[in-house]
């Protein structure tokens, strides 16, 4: 097997991965002759609808991003070199603004430096195969802050012929430890509810860049399995390739925000006034989150965070009402009856932890253990339930800390609560 492992197929596949996630991650220093390369609409009138800017990488390739809607790729390009340097494609003098080609297939540029050929350059437009979307934010604004939006416009072109999605909106920033890292997630609010690739309606999306995982579908995968479990609802997302201001950011998931609504954590809302004794049992939206940043939070005797997501702004009653339920439920848990028609059945519902846990452990989802991005909810004259699912990128072995990195052992199996109810044998 050893032997198998190692043989030059072997080697040649595992090479081009690589090189693939390095272009895609890190782009090379160019050093190239060829210093920018784009295809603007105002020279291709009716044939591109966005200007497409190209990522040169080192001093041999050009690679730009098209949709699945570009079928007419006789185009003229914008390109800059140094100022004694000629492209030649085929011996033929290449002029920016003026020369057209046609890029259905690959072209390659030679570049003249006191007429000898120094670099060639393949120039190639690709269609990922998934859909893409382009942010434009006013006057080309910054999206620097989790706080601030910036106005702007999306447009998706979908990858098939479904037309094209356009709508203002604004954007900001999103995440946690996500929003320090290079490629940024994002949060979209549109004017009007709207569908999204056919997703239910909604003004408020997200877009994940899944940084953290280099395979760019644990959390696709994970939902997916959510969707055939037994939760009352969990997130839509789409893999897309995002544009942001004409720059190509890579593959990210584009879906629902988590958040209480009919199409998606489908509670009674609360309001300030709902504070009787019949009102005030839901619904709350609640996470558990080690790291406390929303404005209403507490603790449990188990020492669970659990913040307030939705109402968010919660009254005194209602969060003394969500944190004593809280209590009387962890106490029915760790009770000796805790097994019993007295126990804990009377405060949660048991299939959704079940699902959480089966999902969470089977991809040793490492935040899962009661310590973030635990999302749960509770109805008006309900009981506690667990989810949505959310953020699988540290899992599935992707992770080198609490013994994550394999693939045997139990990991949600330890949790608060959850080590609980493994040990009643009806759980």
């Amino acid at each position: 097997m050893i032997k198998n492992l190692i043989s030059p197929n072997f080697i040649f596949r595992g090479a081009f991965i690589i090189f693939t996630l390095f272009i895609q991650f890190v782009p090379l220093k160019s050093v190239a002759q060829i210093n920018s390369f784009k295809f603007e609409v105002y020279n291709n009138t009716g044939k591109i609808e966005q200007d497409i800017i190209c990522d040169i990488y080192g001093d041999s390739l050009i690679i730009g991003v098209i949709p699945y809607q570009a079928k007419d790729l006789k185009l003229i390009p914008t390109f800059s070199m140094g100022s004694n340097n000629k492209a030649y494609i085929n011996a033929i003098n290449q002029e920016s603004k003026i020369t057209e080609n046609d890029y259905k297939s690959a072209l390659f540029y030679d570049v003249k430096i006191s007429g000898k050929v120094k670099y060639r350059y393949k120039v190639e437009l690709i269609y990922t195969g998934l859909p893409l979307v382009y942010v434009n934010t006013d006057n080309i604004a910054p999206i620097n802050s989790k706080d601030i939006y910036v106005n702007g416009q999306i447009i998706i072109y979908p990858n098939n012929e479904s037309p094209k999605f356009s709508a203002t909106m604004q954007i900001k920033g999103r995440g946690n430890s996500t929003w320090t890292m290079p490629k940024k997630p994002y949060k979209v609010k549109l004017a009007n509810k709207a569908s999204i690739l056919g997703m239910p309606e909604d003004k408020e999306w997200v877009l994940l860049a899944n940084y953290a995982d280099k395979s760019l579908i644990r959390t696709s995968i994970a939902l997916g399995l959510g969707q055939k479990a037994r939760f009352a609802y969990t997130p839509n997302m789409q893999h897309v390739d995002l544009i942001l201001n004409g720059i190509y950011q890579g593959t990210y998931l584009i879906g629902e925000q988590i958040k209480v609504s009919k199409g998606r954590v489908n509670i009674k809302e609360l309001d300030d006034a709902d504070n009787d004794e019949q009102s005030i049992s839901g619904g709350y939206l609640l996470e558990i989150d080690a790291r406390l940043d929303e404005t209403y939070w507490f603790r449990t005797s188990k020492d669970l965070p659990v913040t307030i997501k939705s109402p968010e702004d919660i009254t005194p009653q209602q969060l003394e009402y969500i944190s004593n339920y809280f209590k009387t439920t962890e106490d029915a848990l760790y009770s000796s009856d805790f097994h019993t028609e007295n126990g804990y059945i009377k405060y949660i519902n048991p299939e959704t932890f079940i699902d959480f846990y089966w999902i969470n452990e089977l991809f040793k989802n490492n935040d899962a253990q009661f310590y973030s991005s635990v999302y749960l909810y509770k109805d008006r004259n309900s009981k506690l339930n667990v989810g949505p699912l959310w953020d699988f990128d540290i899992s599935a072995g992707n992770i080198n800390y609490n013994g994550c990195d394999y693939p045997i052992g139990w990991w949600i199996r330890d949790s608060k609560w959850i080590d609980r109810l493994f040990e009643d044998p009806a759980f």
